[in-house]
């Protein structure tokens, strides 16, 4: 069950009992779907106001289902996007697909309809079921990626030790803060 104390939720009774990695309130669907390790589903109203758990990735096949941890799901246009280790689980109209990357994947991010996926070889934007390189961004192959956000036309790509990094989709430029000399510190 889940239950929200105050301020605090409590996620309980996934069927593998593994810690929650992920939440995505939908409200376009009514759910707080939620990602743990090799599992996710949602959370639905019943008819006295409780939470009930309903298992998605139960029914997948084995091309879909080991996804290690499940760190990121994503909503765009009444699709479903489940981010795992290496993998992204696209869900559209009952229909699950396994979008391989390939690639150790560390981040991603939902901006203007468009998945990005940073991954051990640089950031990725999904087309369909593909995911192609970030044009531009070839130079951040090398880099581990920590975060993309939404920032004017284009995107701020976060690395882990070599700052940020702006990217529009055509070029890529190192985006300075000022706060540069910081990423050299390893505490």
């Amino acid at each position: 069950c889940a239950c929200l104390v105050g301020s605090e939720m409590c996620i309980r009774d996934r069927n593998n009992t593994s810690d929650v990695r992920s939440v995505l309130v939908s409200t376009a669907h009514n759910r707080i779907y939620a990602g743990g390790i090799n599992e996710f589903g949602y959370y639905e109203p019943g008819r006295d106001g409780s939470l009930k758990y309903y298992c998605m990735s139960d029914t997948l096949k084995d091309d879909c289902r080991y996804l290690g941890n499940v760190w990121n799901i994503h909503e765009a246009d009444n699709i479903m996007y489940f981010q795992g280790d290496s993998r992204i689980v696209k869900y559209l109209n009952g229909k699950y697909t396994a979008i391989e990357t390939d690639a150790k994947i560390d981040c991603s991010s939902m901006i203007k309809g468009i998945l990005y996926i940073g991954t051990d070889r640089g950031v990725w934007v999904l087309v369909g079921n593909t995911p192609f390189p970030l044009q531009g961004a070839e130079d951040l192959a090398s880099k581990r990626i920590r975060g993309i956000i939404p920032y004017k036309s284009g995107v701020l790509v976060v690395t882990a030790y070599n700052g940020l990094f702006y990217c529009d989709g055509r070029t890529m430029e190192p985006f300075v803060t000022g706060a540069e000399d910081l990423s050299l510190i390893h505490i």
